[in-house]
């Protein structure tokens, strides 16, 4: 046997070679057996590969598989991105990245769509004027338009950056630590005789045609106070406090204090600004200041991804006594179909609003995501919130004497109430028999922002309204059963689209608008820790006299949208938020 051939090997190559000789040599060629050995060797070796081959192309099967079997039954829609918001200390660009990674999952892509969720979410600057200004077509287009906008955001971030690290390290300015330096006497020039600065239009007297002192500066300003010419600190705030609010003071503002504290023959060189402090900081001034007309804060637009998902509620009344001894009217509208439901109630307690909440919205369109009120106790009460929190919604509050942020349930409640008016002078009755073809009509006629029904828009076909009867409309005349089974299929399918449509001329309704508003906005703004007042709470707030402001108050907490969370001087919270148009600054 040769040496270095394993036995298996050396049989084959016996069986190929037709045995050996007596002296162990092979019969054949030994390098071909060699050869033929090698070649199955490959042979084997590419069966082992494409063995592991399978194995791997089998794993990533049953991998994308049980990926797809995960995710085959979640449909995203372009709606949904409107739930999509930049965060407050998100940049724009981690803004972009997230909001182009959502949209990767959307089923039914419009790019149309696509830049109104993203002008939505996106925070109030100068990149939302610009897109509202001139909007986008695309996607593509808001990201070049955005690239100039992410350059100078972070451009800013870094200046400030650096900006505070030399704060931090340099804290003496160096025109304290090099003390008094002489003014440099370059760029003057001699003109007829008299000196002149470069540049200035107003000529000034050289430094040298001033009379020099003939004593030291202590023996001067003794001589100008003992002449009267001028008063000291405290003299000073003794009579701005005579003038203004002394026996004979009014509260005059601060040009009319400094005129007259100088029409009585006092005068220090910071007169004025030592009254406009003074006025600035008068508690009594402060809290019988006006009340802001300007907006403090740019409008914030609501949307609702889907429909169902918010829902506004409001009371109205009280009304006279209606059959049923009812005198309330709760209200709920839907932000995104439009669709009010109204009830009317005998009391406004918790109980009637939980049981209002169950029968009308629970179980006639399903849970909610949120159902925004305002501060109302029945609305605020523990039992509300506990039933809130066991079905699975969130009650959202309103800033205190802020109804404006219920702007829906606001509006619907005024549709509520004109049409009630009307129909009672015309038709007389108890209000509350009014209240289900007042609704009916509602929900019939074409919205504003949308462009059509609530019907619609809830169960996809335009009802049929009393009119169509006598005479018959079209439809009511020509269409078979059949014909009107498969029309009524053809609008459930095509239900998605028409709400999408009718979301983004919502959309860009409520953008023409909020540009119209913040036309009007004089920023006002409050950081953690600063005093102010706020408006009295409650309808009697004691006639004419008692003082517009109240407080003062310490900011706590600040959100977005104008809102801030107060607590008194002694650290006590204040429940529920405060927005900024019931707010001022106090001066201390």
């Amino acid at each position: 046997m040769l040496r270095g051939i394993p036995p298996t090997l050396w049989l084959l190559t016996t069986k190929m070679t037709g045995g050996v000789n007596n002296d162990g040599s092979s019969s054949m060629n030994l390098q071909a057996a060699i050869g033929e050995i090698n070649r199955l060797k490959a042979k084997m070796a590419a069966i082992e590969q494409e063995k592991e081959a399978e194995k791997v192309a089998e794993a990533e099967l049953e991998e994308f598989v049980h990926q797809f079997a995960g995710t085959k039954h979640v449909q995203v829609t372009a709606t949904s991105l409107f739930s999509i918001r930049q965060n407050g200390p998100e940049s724009l660009r981690e803004y972009l990245a997230r909001f182009s990674e959502a949209t990767i999952k959307v089923s039914n892509p419009n790019q149309e769509m696509f830049v109104a969720a993203f002008q939505n979410g996106l925070k109030a600057g100068h990149f939302n004027e610009s897109l509202a200004q001139k909007p986008a077509e695309s996607m593509q287009e808001v990201m070049k338009r955005a690239e100039c906008y992410i350059k100078g955001e972070e451009s800013n971030a870094e200046k400030r950056s650096r900006e505070s690290r030399e704060r931090g390290g340099n804290k003496t300015p160096d025109r304290y630590q090099r003390g008094w330096q002489p003014r440099d006497r370059e760029g003057w020039q001699n003109k007829g005789g008299r000196n002149f600065r470069q540049n200035d239009r107003r000529p000034r007297q050289a430094y040298e045609e001033y009379s020099p002192l003939n004593n030291t500066n202590v023996h001067i300003l003794e001589d100008i106070l003992d002449s009267g010419l001028c008063v000291g600190d405290h003299e000073a705030q003794t009579i701005i406090k005579e003038i203004h609010d002394g026996s004979c003071g009014n509260h005059i503002g601060a040009r009319s204090l400094a005129g007259k504290v100088a029409r009585a023959g006092y005068f220090w060189p910071t007169l004025f600004k030592d009254a406009s402090r003074y006025v600035r900081s008068c508690d009594e001034c402060q809290k019988h200041a006006d009340i802001h007309h300007a907006p403090g804060e740019q409008l914030q637009s609501v949307m609702s991804p889907w429909p169902f998902y918010m829902w506004g509620v409001d009371i109205a009344g009280p009304f006279s006594t209606s059959q049923g001894q009812v005198k309330f009217l709760i209200v709920a509208v839907n932000y995104f179909t439009k669709w009010i439901e109204a009830e009317p109630v005998a009391t406004i307690s918790s109980e009637k609003v939980k049981h209002f909440y169950w029968k009308k919205l629970i179980c006639r369109f399903g849970l909610p995501k949120y159902i925004v009120s305002d501060n109302g106790t029945q609305f605020t009460s523990e039992s509300v919130i506990q039933f809130c929190q066991e079905k699975g919604f969130k009650n959202t509050f309103v800033s205190v004497e802020r109804p404006q942020a219920n702007g829906q349930a606001e509006s619907a409640n005024k549709v509520v109430l004109k049409a009630l008016k009307r129909n009672l002078m015309r038709k007389g009755k108890s209000w509350a028999e009014h209240i289900p073809a007042i609704l009916w009509s509602y929900h019939t006629t074409t919205h504003t922002s949308t462009s059509e029904t609530p019907f619609k828009m809830v169960y996809g076909t335009d009802a049929m309204i009393p009119a169509e009867v006598n005479p018959p409309s079209w439809r009511r005349e020509t269409l078979t059963a059949p014909d009107n089974d498969a029309a009524l299929q053809e609008n459930l399918d095509l239900l998605e689209e028409v709400r999408e449509a009718a979301h983004l001329r919502e959309f860009t309704a409520k953008q023409r608008a909020r540009r119209k508003y913040n036309t009007k906005v004089i920023p006002r703004k409050f950081e953690v820790g600063d005093l102010v007042l706020k408006r009295p709470m409650g309808r009697d707030k004691g006639g004419k006299l008692p003082p517009n402001w109240e407080g003062p108050f310490r900011i706590q907490e600040t959100f977005g949208g104008g809102a801030y969370r107060l607590e008194t001087l002694e650290g006590d919270t204040l429940p529920r938020t405060w927005n900024v148009a019931n707010l001022r600054y106090y001066f201390s």
